[in-house]
């Protein structure tokens, strides 16, 4: 779905309470990072601001999330779009995969994230 207006915000989930109007559709197809064949040498950091779909992204990374360090999430608690997850969800998911939660978790803002054992 892609805003109204500008028609620069996009999102394939339904938000809780709409503050935008999606009218507009186009399709769009949906493919796991780790199936890009993308090399990560040189990349220690990665940002995910993705409209309710960050734990998504993140399994899409699968093995190829262990190659960073740092990792800057956007979450709500709860979550603004249906479907997705919340904050507690991702910080959970991450801390199996070994990131310790950085900054403070507010209602929606982004969560650095830092490899266990990076920072004393």
């Amino acid at each position: 779905m892609v805003s109204d207006g500008d028609g620069q915000g996009s999102t394939f989930l339904r938000q809780i309470n709409p503050p935008y109007v999606f009218s507009t559709t186009t399709p769009a197809k949906l493919v796991r990072f780790d199936d890009l064949g993308i090399n990560l040498d040189g990349f220690d950091t990665l940002v995910a601001d993705t409209q309710g779909m960050e734990m998504e992204v993140l399994k899409g990374f699968g093995d190829e999330l262990q190659k960073f360090k740092f990792l800057n999430i956007e979450c709500s608690n709860p979550p603004l779009y249906e479907n997705s997850a919340s904050a507690d969800e991702i910080i959970a998911f991450l801390a199996e995969r070994g990131f310790v939660q950085d900054s403070e978790m507010v209602v929606h803002d982004d969560i650095m994230f830092v490899r266990k054992g990076l920072k004393p």
